[in-house]
């Protein structure tokens, strides 16, 4: 790996962090060549690696050991929700 691309990916996760701290992501998995599964939600995909948002740090993982990265839609305020408007099925009663 370059330090030309290294810096680039680096620069780019840092600007996602300091830029969206407040947006809502979802967990993704990462697929290990190892068979590892890392789930957290992905900052950044560059040509060199996937960087993930482990909570207080972050991990740049090289694309040369990820077998496959399924990624899940963030969650949007704006959307409907899918229970809303279904009858509940119990309903409690005091004693």
């Amino acid at each position: 790996m370059t330090h030309t691309k290294l810096a680039c990916c680096l620069a780019a996760v840092l600007s996602l962090v300091l830029a969206l701290p407040a947006i809502p992501s979802a967990a993704d998995t990462v697929i290990l060549d190892s068979g590892a599964q890392l789930t957290a939600p992905i900052l950044a995909q560059c040509p060199t690696g996937v960087v993930l948002d482990l909570g207080h740090s972050v991990l740049m993982i090289p694309r040369e050991n990820i077998l496959a990265v399924e990624t899940q839609a963030a969650y949007d305020p704006n959307e409907p929700d899918p229970q809303e408007g279904i009858p509940a099925t119990h309903t409690l009663q005091r004693t």
